[in-house]
């Protein structure tokens, strides 16, 4: 299986994601989708067929419980890597964490540097998972 190459992003403000969609083209992603809501990303991923490889989240402030509970039910759903770009304060970050079993998390403001280094962690991890899950399978 390839590396991620695929991304859908949420991100509600439309100059915040021209930015981010010109840094991931940058790194020769694709842009599976853009979405404003999490919900809106579900209906994406239904409506589009195939599902993309990796999912950025650009959250706006604390990130409240109904965005918890829709980001665990995304995570449960089609078990993507999901990278977090958050203000949120490093104890939130750390409560997320806990919960959030495959995700990532890139605290603002950040460099175009720092996302590309992230995008790259996703998918060496990625490639990791998938790689030990190859040889799970391959021993039987």
């Amino acid at each position: 299986m390839q590396s991620p190459t695929s991304i859908l992003l949420i991100e509600q403000n439309p100059i915040t994601s021209r930015m981010i969609q010109g840094l991931i083209q940058r790194w020769d992603y694709h842009l599976f989708d853009q979405c404003e809501e999490v919900g809106d990303a579900i209906l994406a991923i239904d409506r589009e067929g195939p599902r993309p490889e990796l999912v950025i989240v650009d959250l706006n402030g604390p990130i409240s419980k109904e965005e918890l509970q829709q980001i665990r039910i995304f995570e449960f759903l089609y078990q993507l890597p999901i990278l977090f770009l958050c203000c949120a304060s490093l104890l939130e970050v750390d409560q997320l964490r806990k919960q959030a079993r495959h995700s990532f998390f890139l605290l603002k403001p950040y460099t175009a540097i720092q996302l590309g280094r992230a995008l790259q962690e996703v998918k060496r991890s990625s490639l990791l998972t998938r790689s030990k899950y190859q040889q799970f399978l391959d021993s039987f």
